[in-house]
């Protein structure tokens, strides 16, 4: 498995009122429906962890 290494401004971690793990899983779990959107990823690869973490 690759990993993707993603830079994003201290604002959007203040403006979002989630810890840096909770803003790292909720723009995975993004990134996943997009494609999922696009049809570049299907439903069985879109499947990770996200328990541990709330997205909301």
């Amino acid at each position: 498995m690759h990993i993707l290494s993603l830079h994003y401004p201290d604002d959007l971690l203040i403006t979002s009122g989630k810890s840096p793990q909770a803003l790292e899983a909720e723009l995975t779990f993004l990134l996943a429906v997009k494609l999922f959107e696009l049809r570049r990823l299907s439903l069985g690869k879109a499947d990770f962890n996200v328990s541990s973490t709330s997205l909301v």
